[in-house]
């Protein structure tokens, strides 16, 4: 198994989804100075954080719960119903974008996930293992040049599902410790029919905050930012008889600015961005962090909108 033909698998699968259900384990390590379980040797003091649910996945179909049986999130048809903050009550969303910390290994990620330099590319071969009694692949993946540690991804061989990703450095790991494909899940098991609670209306609260934001940074002339940007579509369901199909499209692009008053003084931005660009005008040192590398009329195009007046304190 090549490692492009494991990508190919793990992102479009080999055929219709199964059905899944199981129990995943996760020992999340998070650098923290004010909470610290433990100090890495390379890293500093980490906050661990492990535990074990249940999961239930058919199609877009997905339930989570406790191992005693008491339901964290349902994801149904049109409605989802989370549990938020181990509340009694569900809250039902029409519609929510939610992560979880099982969801490399529960939802597909999309062909473009292994564009760039964030752990995709092999240290070396694709290899045969076995994990739950399944046959399956093992892969080390190269941290990018702002991180320290490899991961490791076990997938499926059979349906390209990831069954374990960790990083042995930090010791986290997030994997199936129990699995079933194709078993019957009733359709009861996506459906919340007692009591739940109205989401509250974050959305107004935060336009408020950001036109507030945004009228901070037009008087002191910057506006919102324009220049194009790069989309890829994936394709996920197709026909071809009909022509029908269904794709997703997904912008690569996320970028961080940060400036300062023009000094020869250390600049700490505290970023983490695996792509880094500095620069100085008249009044100002600048410095933009990005998810991927620019190009130079992008970058060119960047710095022209991010002049600001004199006047900008």
């Amino acid at each position: 198994m090549s490692w492009p033909a494991l990508v190919v698998l793990m992102a479009l699968g080999n055929g219709s989804d199964p059905s899944l259900s199981g129990v995943v384990h996760v020992r999340d390590v998070q650098p923290d100075d004010t909470q610290t379980d433990v100090v890495l040797p390379g890293v500093g003091p980490v906050r661990i954080e492990e535990g074990r649910h249940r999961v239930a996945k058919r199609g877009n179909l997905v339930r989570r719960e406790h191992l005693d049986g008491r339901p964290m999130a349902i994801f149904g048809h049109d409605m989802k119903w989370i549990w938020l903050d181990g509340a009694e009550l569900p809250t039902a969303f029409s519609s929510a974008i939610w992560g979880w910390d099982d969801q490399l290994l529960v939802q597909r990620r999309p062909l473009s996930r292994w564009e760039g330099d964030d752990f995709t590319h092999p240290t070396g071969a694709v290899s045969p293992t076995t994990m739950l009694g399944r046959a399956a692949w093992s892969v080390e993946l190269a941290p990018p040049a702002h991180k320290p540690f490899p991961l490791t991804l076990v997938v499926d061989a059979e349906t390209g599902i990831v069954l374990q990703e960790r990083n042995d450095g930090f010791g986290s790991v997030t994997e199936w410790v129990e699995i079933s494909f194709g078993s019957e899940l009733s359709e009861d098991l996506f459906v919340w029919t007692g009591e739940s609670l109205e989401p509250h209306d974050w959305g107004v609260d935060r336009e408020r905050e950001m036109a507030s934001r945004r009228d901070w940074l037009a008087k002191r002339g910057i506006g919102d930012l324009r220049w194009p940007v790069e989309a890829a579509m994936d394709l996920h369901e197709w026909d071809d008889a009909s022509g029908e199909f269904e794709a997703g499209v997904h912008f690569h692009l996320t970028v961080a600015v940060v400036r300062r008053r023009r000094s020869d003084a250390d600049w700490d931005t505290r970023n983490n961005w695996p792509h880094e660009y500095r620069w100085s005008d008249d009044e100002w040192d600048w410095y933009v962090g990005a998810n991927v590398e620019l190009r130079a009329d992008e970058l060119r195009a960047l710095r022209a909108q991010l002049r600001s007046p004199s006047n900008g304190d």
